[in-house]
């Protein structure tokens, strides 16, 4: 019941790992990789 009310307060929380995996991926790339990621996201 709980989880629901925080998933309904602050988005869902499976998409909020997704995000943060993405962004984990995008860090482990070497240097030159890592800048065109970024710059495509912006």
């Amino acid at each position: 019941m709980a989880a629901k009310w925080i998933e309904f307060l602050t988005g869902s929380l499976d998409d909020k790992k997704a995000y943060r995996q993405h962004k984990a991926r995008i860090a482990a790339l070497p240097e030159p990789y890592r800048t065109a990621a970024n710059a495509f996201e912006r």
